[in-house]
This record gives C-alpha cells, sequence and structure tokens, in this order.
C-alpha cells in the first residue's frame, strides 16, 4: 500500500484507512496532499497507535465480541513492528539484539497499546517469529521496556522532539505501574525520572519569550527552543501539550514526585 517499489509491507502493518467509497486512503490523495511528508513510507506511522487503540479497547472488553479480532490484530501488528520490520531496517535492534519500533514516539505508543492488553491479557501468546515458539504478551511488552532503556543516549533523552520523549516516558511510566514487580521495574521507574528531570530542566531562553512558559519546545541540548525550522516566529503545539499531560501525569501516579505534578 506504499507507493515506492522499495517498501515491504507483512500482514500486520496498517494502511491510512479507507475513504467513505471504500478506496484506500494514502499519500499524496484526499486530505494527504503532502507527498513530501512519506508518512506511509518506511514502516508507516500508525502502527504502533493503532495497536494503543486495541489494546485499550482490549482492556475495556476483553470478553466482549470484538475481542478476538483485537488480539489477532495487535499479534499481527507485533510480528511486523518487532519481527518482519527488521529486515527493512524500518525497526531497529539496541542491546543485545532487542527489537525497537523506528523511533522513541513510535515504539512508546507500540508499549502502551501492550501495555493495556497485557494488563488484561498477559499470558496471550505472541508469535513474532515463525521459527520461533510463541512467547507470552507480558513478556514481549517487557522486551519492549527494555529497549525504551537501552535506547536511551547519554544526556537521559531519545530525540530533540518533545511529542516522541513524551510517548516513550509515559510507556516507561506506566510499564512501571503495570508490573510492579517486574525484576526491571526499578530501571524503567528509573529511566523515567531522569527523562523527565531532564525535560523539566530545560528553558528556553528569555528572548523566545518574556515570561515563563511551561509548554515543551525542540530539545537543544540542556535548553528548549520554541523556533521550528527558519521561520522567525514563536511555534507551540498544542497536541505535544497534551501528550506532556499524559506523560508527567502518569509519572506522578508512578512516583508521587510533586514537580512532575506541579508541570502538570
Amino acid at each position: 500500500f506504499a507507493k515506492a517499489d522499495s517498501e515491504k509491507y507483512t500482514a500486520g502493518a496498517f494502511r491510512y484507512g479507507l475513504f467513505e467509497t471504500g478506496e484506500w486512503l494514502e499519500e499524496g490523495t484526499g486530505w494527504f496532499v503532502n507527498p513530501k511528508s512519506s508518512d506511509h513510507l518506511k514502516g508507516g506511522v500508525f502502527n504502533g497507535r493503532s495497536v494503543w487503540a486495541l489494546g485499550e479497547s482490549l482492556k475495556y472488553d476483553p470478553s466482549g465480541p470484538n475481542a478476538k479480532a483485537a488480539t489477532e490484530s495487535i499479534g499481527l501488528a507485533l510480528r511486523f513492528c518487532l519481527h518482519d520490520g527488521l529486515e527493512k531496517k524500518y525497526t531497529k535492534s539496541v542491546g543485545d539484539g532487542l527489537p525497537f519500533w523506528r523511533q522513541a514516539g513510535e515504539h512508546g505508543y507500540l508499549t502502551l497499546g501492550m501495555l493495556a492488553a497485557a494488563s488484561v491479557m498477559p499470558d496471550l501468546s505472541v508469535q513474532l517469529d515463525p521459527g520461533l515458539s510463541p512467547k507470552p504478551l507480558s513478556e514481549v511488552t517487557a522486551r519492549a521496556l527494555d529497549a525504551l532503556v537501552l535506547s536511551l543516549n547519554s544526556d537521559g533523552h531519545w530525540t530533540k522532539y518533545p511529542d516522541q520523549d513524551a510517548m516513550g516516558l509515559a510507556a516507561l511510566s506506566e510499564g512501571a505501574l503495570v508490573f510492579p514487580k517486574h525484576p526491571n521495574a526499578a530501571s524503567w521507574r528509573s529511566a523515567a525520572m531522569r527523562v523527565a528531570d531532564g525535560w523539566l530542566a530545560a528553558k528556553h531562553d528569555p528572548s523566545e519569550l518574556a515570561t515563563k512558559c511551561d509548554h515543551f519546545g525542540r530539545r537543544e541540548g540542556s535548553k528548549m527552543t520554541y523556533y521550528v525550522g527558519e521561520k522567525p516566529e514563536v511555534h507551540i503545539n498544542l497536541y505535544i501539550t497534551g501528550l506532556w499531560l499524559h506523560a508527567l501525569a502518569k509519572t506522578y501516579q508512578l512516583t508521587s514526585e510533586s514537580p512532575y505534578r506541579t508541570r502538570a
């Protein structure tokens, strides 16, 4: 469903969606009129987000009429993101070979979906590699959390993009909440606090805004900036603020440390 011949997708990959006519919605058609963004290439950007939606629906109604379809879809999507994607380098490998889906934001979406599903179905069988035995969802999810920890850079964050890091942070905090007795829960908690503390400490240059601003901008080392690209004006994305409200709330729920609640 990508227009480039070099792209390869297996059964677990998600398309953008459908028009009411039944035609596939692709980059460059319908609302997605800018082919420069190429969101459908290199594995696509809706896989992790779709798994989050499926996981939350399964958590809400694990014995409902759509539960079977949800578990099958989650299993196929995880195979694509955490196994099939390695061949085409849509998926990275960190540590001792742990799969890491695209970048911290997309891997965070994916892991949040896995955590939601695992909170009600920890023993759900997941077949990533057709040549190996399936593993319980709880184990696959723990490895996804470990991959987030291992992929942090030396400064304690993943990227310069606040939306991506917010999702990785939310996943780590949620992981320690869902699996508090897991042997690696302490490392997930520690990493979450390190990420959150680093972003909370990053301040913008007063020349950008005359007053205090609690929104999150792009990371420039130990500082933040609200200047994006070459435009000479401050740029604040409110959807990023929403992602950080979620991440900070989860980190406060995990730690009871007041700075996270205060910033939220």
